[in-house]
């Protein structure tokens, strides 16, 4: 099973991810260089552009991120996760 930690340890090093729970699609995508919003951005597909969230550091998105009222490491360890793609 792919569990949280797997994931915060694949993002610490600098990945991004899509993956799917419940038939939506989330996503989490960091920004860097000289962009002056270097951070962390979460979404799903249901949002409009002006409803993604920013977080200035992946520990504030994974502690943070609420998916279906739960937090990502419940949702992660509950193993209804699909479709994971880490890059």
């Amino acid at each position: 099973m792919y569990s949280f930690e797997n994931f915060k340890e694949d993002l610490s090093h600098g990945g991004e991810a899509n993956f799917t729970y419940k038939g939506l699609i989330y996503a989490i995508v960091r920004t860097g260089g000289d962009n002056p919003l270097d951070g962390w951005y979460y979404c799903d597909q249901t949002k409009s552009h002006e409803e993604i969230v920013f977080y200035d550091r992946m520990s504030s998105l994974l502690d943070n991120s609420i998916i279906d009222g739960r937090s990502l490491k419940e949702v992660f360890n509950s193993d209804e996760i699909e479709d994971i793609t880490i890059w």
